[in-house]
Order: C-alpha cells, then sequence, then structure tokens
C-alpha cells in the first residue's frame, strides 16, 4: 500500500469514528418513527416463534438483524394478545415494546445499532471502491460527503430495511464487476452472498434480477469490442452457470431464512379472506382489496373455469416459504391501491410519476445536486464529441451504435442498476419518500467522485471550488445536526418549507417526542392540547394530551387559548381538520417535526 493511501485510510477511520459517535447519539435522540416500532417487534417474533405472520410485506432478515440484540434482554413474548392473534403488527408493537420489561427507549436503541453499523460498513466499502477507480483524496473527500448527506445519516441509524437495501444493492452491484473481472469460486460466492442478502431486506431488490441479467449479456457482447474490466475467462457458459448457482443458493437460502416454511396457501390467516375459496358463495364475497384487479377476478370468480383448479392448489400443495411470495403479493397490492401521500400542498392515493424527482431534487444537498448535474452534462458532452468524431464517414446512428458498444463494462454496471432503479420508481404508487431512492445515492456520489477527481481537483481554481463547496457542506451539516430526517435542500430554503413540497418520511416521521417531553418538562405542563401521528404509546413516555378542536369546533366555539402542539404532517396536510391553526406562527419547532404553539 502506497504512503499517500495509508495516510487516507486513517483518515477514514476518523470519519467513521465521528460518523459513529453522531449516529449513536441521534439514535439515542429520536423517538420512535412510525415503521421502526412494526420492524423491531416482527423481528423479534421470527426469533422467538419461527412465524412470519408479522409484517409480511418485507422479508425478514434486515428486521431479525435489528432486533438480534432484544435477544440478549430478558422479555416478556405476550403471544397471548389479541393483537398477536389478529397479526395485527401496529397493536402488537406496541404491546411488545411499550409494555415490556426494559423501557422503549433502550429497546429502539438497541435495534438501532445494527442498522448503525451496517451504515459504517457502507462508508467503507464506498472509500475502498472508489480508491480502485479514483485518487485517494478525491476517494476521501467523496466519502466525507457520502457520509454527511443528512438522508442517509436520518436513516442510517432507523430500524427500517431502506439502508440495508441500499448497502447490499451496492455491494452486490460491485460484488458482480469482481466476478466479471475474475470468475472464480470465491468471488462467485462473495457475489451470491450480498445478491441474496439483498434479496432477503427488501422486496425492491427484486430488480436486480433483470438488471444484472441485463449487465452478463452486455459484458459477454462487448468484450470483443472493449475487454475494460472484463476477464477472458468469462464466457457465456460461466455466466450460465453464475446463473444456476445464484438461483440455487437464493433459493436455499430464503427457505432457510424463513425457517424451512412448507404449508399451504389456505394456512397463513392473515391472506385467508381472499385465498380460501373454498367457501366463497360468490365473487362479490371476495376481499375488496383484490375487486377491480382484472388478473384477480379472472381468479377469484367461483365461474371461471380455473376457479377448481385454483381453490384445490390453494389447500392441497404446500409451498416452501410461503411468506415470502405472500409478502411479494401484499406490495404488489399495496402498489396497486397505492398510499395516501402529499406533495406541493396536495394528496393523493396513487402518487405522481413526478413525485420521486421532486423529492431527489429539494432532499439532496444544493452542492452535491450541482456537481452530479455538473457530472450528467460532462459526461453527456464527452459523449457527444466521440459520436461527432468516430467514423465520420459512416451514418449517425452507425456511429452511435458504436460509441455504446465501444464502453466499458464499468459504464454500464455503474449506470444501469441506479437508472433503472429511478425509472422503475416513477411508476410507483407507494409514494412515502425519498427514503425509497436511498440505493441510488452511492452511484450519485460516485458521480460526484468523479468530478472530484477528473475536473475540480485537476486545477489550481479547481482546488479553491472544491475547498468552498466542501465549507458549505460542512457548515450545512452542523447546522442541521440532529435534524437529519426534516433537512431539505437550501435551494427550497431549507426545513422551514419543507412542509410545502413533502411530509412524512420526508420530514416528520415521529422522531421528536422525547424532545417534546423535555419542552414539557420544562414548562411543568403533565398534559398538552395536540394531535399527533404516532404508531407508539405517547401515554408510556409521559405525554398526555387533551383535545385539540377541529376547523368546526374553533367555527363555533372559537380558538383555545394555552399551549397546543401538532405535528406537521397532521397540521401541513390539507385533508386533516386543522388547518385553523395555519393563521398562527409556531413559538418553536422540535426536531422539525412538531410544532408548539401559544395562543392567547
Amino acid at each position: 500500500m502506497q504512503a499517500s493511501s495509508h495516510k487516507y485510510r486513517i483518515a477514514l477511520i476518523g470519519v467513521l469514528l465521528i460518523v459513529a459517535i453522531l449516529q449513536i447519539f441521534g439514535a439515542l435522540g429520536d423517538s420512535q418513527t412510525i415503521d421502526e416500532g412494526a420492524h423491531l417487534a416482527s423481528g423479534y417474533s421470527y426469533w422467538k416463534t419461527g412465524d412470519f405472520r408479522l409484517n409480511p410485506e418485507h422479508p425478514p432478515l434486515s428486521k431479525m438483524l435489528s432486533s438480534a440484540p432484544l435477544l440478549l434482554l430478558n422479555l416478556q413474548f405476550p403471544s397471548d394478545a389479541q393483537s398477536w392473534i389478529d397479526a395485527n403488527q401496529w397493536d402488537f408493537a406496541r404491546d411488545f415494546l411499550y409494555h415490556n420489561l426494559a423501557n422503549p427507549q433502550s429497546l429502539f436503541f438497541l435495534g438501532r445499532l445494527p442498522i448503525i453499523g451496517l451504515f459504517l460498513l457502507l462508508i467503507a466499502v464506498f472509500y475502498f471502491f472508489c480508491e480502485k477507480l479514483f485518487s485517494p483524496r478525491a476517494s476521501l473527500l467523496a466519502s466525507i460527503l457520502f457520509s454527511l448527506d443528512p438522508t442517509l445519516l436520518a436513516h442510517g441509524r432507523l430500524i427500517t430495511t431502506d439502508v440495508s437495501l441500499t448497502a447490499f444493492y451496492f455491494f452486490s452491484t460491485i460484488a458482480l464487476l469482481g466476478f466479471v473481472q475474475k470468475p472464480n469460486l470465491r468471488r462467485f460466492f462473495l457475489f451470491a452472498f450480498t445478491f441474496t442478502i439483498a434479496q432477503l431486506v427488501k422486496f425492491s431488490a427484486l430488480f436486480l434480477w433483470p438488471i444484472f441479467l441485463t449487465l452478463v449479456l452486455i459484458a459477454l457482447f462487448i468484450k470483443k469490442y472493449n475487454r475494460s474490466y472484463i476477464s477472458e475467462k468469462f464466457t457465456a457458459k460461466r455466466a450460465l452457470l453464475l446463473l444456476l448457482g445464484l438461483i440455487l443458493l437464493f433459493a436455499i437460502s430464503t427457505w432457510t431464512i424463513y425457517g424451512f416454511e412448507l404449508r399451504t396457501i389456505s394456512t397463513i390467516p392473515s391472506v385467508e379472506g381472499y385465498y380460501d375459496l373454498v367457501d366463497m358463495k360468490g365473487f362479490e364475497e371476495a376481499s375488496g382489496a383484490l375487486v377491480g384487479i382484472p388478473f384477480w377476478e379472472n381468479v377469484l370468480n367461483p365461474t371461471h373455469s380455473s376457479s377448481q383448479s385454483i381453490r384445490n392448489f390453494v389447500h392441497t400443495v404446500p409451498i416452501p416459504a410461503l411468506h415470502y411470495f405472500d409478502g411479494i403479493m401484499e406490495l404488489a397490492l399495496h402498489n396497486y391501491y397505492g398510499h395516501g401521500t402529499y406533495l406541493l400542498g396536495k394528496t393523493s392515493n396513487l402518487g405522481w410519476w413526478y413525485y420521486f424527482p421532486i423529492a431527489l431534487i429539494i432532499k439532496l444537498p444544493a452542492v452535491i445536486l450541482l456537481l452530479f448535474l455538473l457530472f450528467l452534462f460532462w459526461q453527456a458532452r464527452q459523449a457527444w464529441l466521440q459520436v461527432q468524431t468516430s467514423a465520420e464517414t459512416h451514418p449517425f446512428f452507425t456511429r452511435v451504435w458504436h460509441f455504446f458498444r465501444s464502453r466499458s463494462f464499468l459504464s454500464y454496471l455503474l449506470v444501469l442498476p441506479p437508472l433503472i432503479y429511478f425509472l422503475v420508481s416513477l411508476t410507483s404508487h407507494i409514494n412515502l419518500g425519498v427514503r425509497h431512492l436511498l440505493p441510488i445515492f452511492p452511484f450519485i456520489y460516485l458521480a460526484v467522485a468523479f468530478m472530484l477527481d477528473r475536473v475540480l481537483l485537476r486545477f489550481f481554481y479547481g482546488k479553491i471550488i472544491t475547498g468552498i463547496l466542501f465549507g458549505i457542506v460542512l457548515i450545512m451539516a452542523v447546522l442541521t445536526y440532529p435534524n437529519h430526517l426534516s433537512y431539505f435542500s437550501e435551494i427550497v430554503g431549507g426545513e422551514r418549507n419543507g412542509p410545502k413540497y413533502l411530509l412524512d418520511s420526508n420530514l416528520d416521521w415521529g422522531q421528536g417526542y422525547y424532545d417534546l417531553k423535555e419542552y414539557m418538562d420544562e414548562k411543568q405542563i403533565d398534559a398538552i392540547r395536540g394531535v399527533f401521528f404516532f404508531s407508539g404509546d405517547l401515554d408510556v413516555l409521559g405525554i398526555h394530551l387533551l383535545h385539540l378542536p377541529t376547523n368546526d369546533e374553533v367555527a363555533q366555539q372559537g380558538a383555545p387559548s394555552g399551549i397546543l402542539a401538532i405535528d406537521v404532517g397532521t397540521l401541513a396536510n390539507p385533508d386533516y381538520p386543522y388547518t385553523w391553526l395555519w393563521q398562527y406562527q409556531p413559538v418553536k419547532k422540535i426536531r422539525g417535526s412538531i410544532f408548539i404553539y401559544e395562543l392567547p
């Protein structure tokens, strides 16, 4: 290892230690966000019971990772609770996490530690991959910028599947590169391991199957035109063995994680309403969640020609890892019917195709967005010049074809996974936050590393510009801490203007209730007028609520006096009956998510 690389790697250790400290204190300060309870409680239930009835919409691995530290505690498992019997993940999470032998703050902190560790691993892998492509200085600078991204910091300490998917989406991508460069057994298992874990943390990773198949075919095709990053030993035979081995290991791993589950569809209570066809007296009694989907209208209609075969199948044919396929079905239904969401002051159940582009633009730090746009412009310009100047006697489209087939495999590897993921997101009806785009973030910061290494750090004034931009990012990181979840880009006016654009996990996800309790203690009040969307138990946290009047009540009786509190997600959403508060200015904003008012 060169001396120059050595000092930058030592600096990386310092960066990781600083980020670890920031994340640990952030994890202590953030109260439970909406999804964390269901994820933590369901993960613990998998360990203790081997039953996957809770939260099937996500594969179990990330939830099991987060809940593993809880196994060290002597916790009570409420298997006789009605919430467990009914497979009600939200009520069960409250029963288990807020009424147990350990306080909920400790449980959530322990559950967040594995995610923090995984986030630190992601930063380290990002650096070492950058170091293979760029100078150590550019790699370190890009890694620091990556580690200070407010959205990554916010979700890099929460018990969700988003950072887990981000890490293994990226790991499996670069592991595929390693196998194509040197196709041996060790690199195959590294790729298969990271790829399979990605599949078992979030169903969005299903996109990796067609993406990686496309990349393998591209590698085989372009090898005769450009052998960069492609071994001569990477042949069609090895590619086929890679695919077959991957399918086999994925199948074995999935069945293992699901506890070698082997059961018929009709044995799952949570889906009995739309899978159990035996007791159906008519199609009108089918689950309302499926009515209106043409495919399921045919499947569930007892008069349909295939109905009897399906009826026999769901009751007689055992399926390995059934809850895995049930989870895919639930996600598909969720996407079909959508989810209530908010954008630019409007609400919708089906969302908008432009939700994620807008979310990405206004949640990325302005400096990073600028560098990324410059990268896109730079690459487009370079591509245009190459097409224009190469083989001028050939027709234009022939020159374009020559351009694409002569690109290195690395170019395709770093472009297709984030691009396809982003394009697919435009079709999603589950518009719940920029966190769903986190898997493309490492690739965005690779583009930033490219700009630093190939452009800015190569001339004197570029280094000055880099210093200025880096200083801006550091200043914004200090000003944002610890409100990473509620960060909005400077181009839209920051956090104060966030509610005009986005809500939910982009801004207010339940992270401010520890601070609200501290505020109430400072004011020496035991109860407060307020309304909140929170999936935990506020009474256990010592936050007792009094009634907050609605629009109609205020119109009839007038506004109440005293201290009021409301979460910004409820306040800014025009569908909720508290818009009468819009005429007042809050005296305090807690964690960017809870507004405090003092009315005369």
